[in-house]
C-alpha cells in the first residue's frame, strides 16, 4: 500500500518497485457508459422527489393578486400655513409627502373600514365557522367580546395581504392585494383605496400637516 507522498505531481504512484503507476483516465464516452448503468438508480432517486414536490404544489392554497396604482401629487392639504406670525407657507418634500401618504394608506382604521364593507363570512368563512364553534361553547354574554376578536383577527390578515411601496423619486404608490377568491381580490383592493381617500380626507381636514 502506498502513502500519501508517493503520489506524484502528475496524479500518479510508485510502488515497491518504483514503477510509476497512473491513475486511470475517464473519457467522455466511458463517462456516457457509466451514466446509463446507473440510469435506473438515477430514476429511482428522482422520481419520488418530483412527485413530493408536484404534490406539495398542488396541496398549496390558490391566491389571486389585484394590483392598482395611485398617482400622488402635492395638494392645498399638504401645505401647512403657519396662524400664527409672519412665515410663508411651508410644502414637504416629494419623499416626505409619499411616506405620508403610505402611513394614512397602511393604516389599520382603513383595513377596518375596508373590512366593515364586506360580510364577513365572504371574506374569511374559516374565522366565522372558528368563532360560532366558539360562541356555541361559551355563554351569551361573551359573544360581542369574541365577534371584536375575530373580526380584529380578520383585519390583521387583511393587512398581512396588503402590500404597498414605491420606487425611489416616483410619485407614484403600487398596492397590491391577495386573496383566494379572484373577484373578492379585486373587490377588496377597491374597497381598500375608497376608504384611504376617505380617511385621508379626515386626516387632512385641517389644514394638512397642521392636524397629523
Amino acid at each position: 500500500m502506498s502513502s500519501s507522498s508517493d503520489w506524484g505531481v502528475t496524479g500518479g504512484s510508485q510502488d515497491q518497485s518504483g514503477v510509476m503507476r497512473q491513475r486511470p483516465k475517464i473519457g467522455p464516452m466511458e463517462l456516457v457508459i457509466q451514466l446509463w448503468r446507473a440510469k435506473w438508480l438515477m430514476v429511482a432517486v428522482f422520481i419520488p422527489i418530483f412527485l413530493l414536490g408536484l404534490l406539495a404544489a398542488f396541496q398549496m392554497p390558490k391566491s389571486y393578486e389585484a394590483n392598482s396604482r395611485l398617482y400622488v401629487r402635492m395638494g392645498d392639504e399638504n401645505v401647512y400655513r403657519p396662524r400664527v406670525g409672519s412665515e410663508s407657507p411651508v410644502a414637504p418634500e416629494e419623499e416626505l409627502l409619499i411616506q405620508a401618504e403610505l402611513e394614512v394608506l397602511r393604516s389599520p382604521v382603513v383595513a377596518e373600514r375596508a373590512l366593515a364593507k364586506f360580510p364577513l363570512e365572504r371574506v374569511y368563512p374559516k374565522l366565522v365557522e372558528a368563532m360560532n364553534k366558539h360562541m356555541a361553547e361559551t355563554p351569551p354574554e361573551t359573544h360581542d367580546a369574541i365577534a371584536e376578536e375575530t373580526f380584529q383577527k380578520a383585519v390583521a390578515t387583511l393587512r398581512k395581504s396588503f402590500k404597498s411601496g414605491t420606487a425611489p423619486k416616483t410619485p407614484v404608490i403600487g398596492t397590491a392585494l391577495e386573496h383566494e377568491n379572484a373577484q373578492l381580490s379585486a373587490e377588496l383592493l377597491n374597497a381598500w383605496i375608497g376608504a384611504y381617500l376617505d380617511y385621508r380626507n379626515e386626516v387632512f381636514a385641517t389644514n394638512g400637516s397642521a392636524s397629523l
